[in-house]
């Protein structure tokens, strides 16, 4: 008998820790590889939605770059009076409020900006910006 209550208070807890490890709101559930390295990659925009309006093709030619050890990039290509160019400003990000947000500060201000991290897969990043309704999917470049 106490073997059986041994069992079944091991896999409650089991279960109890399964529940626990979703730490964001679209997932993953669980994941093996650290949030530093999910997070660590050369992003593109695949996907922006602000009130509930996809805006994507605002966003479509940024490119940004964030390594592990906590360095940012970001690339955003215009095209102004049939000349094209890169802006280009590098900077920092790092985790926030408990690793929920992720924090972006560039050597330009204006890009400056805290995300709320709904997804962090290591092929998938889902960000909602601070005190907004806009909604950026990331996939890998």
């Amino acid at each position: 008998m106490n073997t059986i209550k041994i069992a079944i208070l091991f896999t409650v807890l089991f279960f109890l820790a399964l529940t626990s490890c979703n730490k964001y709101e679209d997932g993953p559930f669980l994941s093996f590889v650290s949030r530093n390295e999910r997070v660590a990659n050369t992003w593109k925009m695949d996907k922006a939605i602000e009130n509930g309006v996809d805006v994507t093709s605002r966003y479509d030619r940024y490119v940004v770059t964030l390594t592990k050890s906590g360095s940012a990039s970001l690339t955003a290509h215009f095209t102004l009076l049939s000349l094209e160019y890169d802006y280009v400003t590098n900077g920092t990000w790092n985790f926030t409020s408990n690793d929920d947000k992720l924090e972006l500060n560039y050597e330009n201000d204006l890009v400056d900006a805290t995300y709320v991290i709904l997804k962090l897969k290591e092929k998938e990043l889902w960000l909602r910006q601070e005190n907004t309704e806009l909604e950026l999917h990331l996939a890998p470049e």
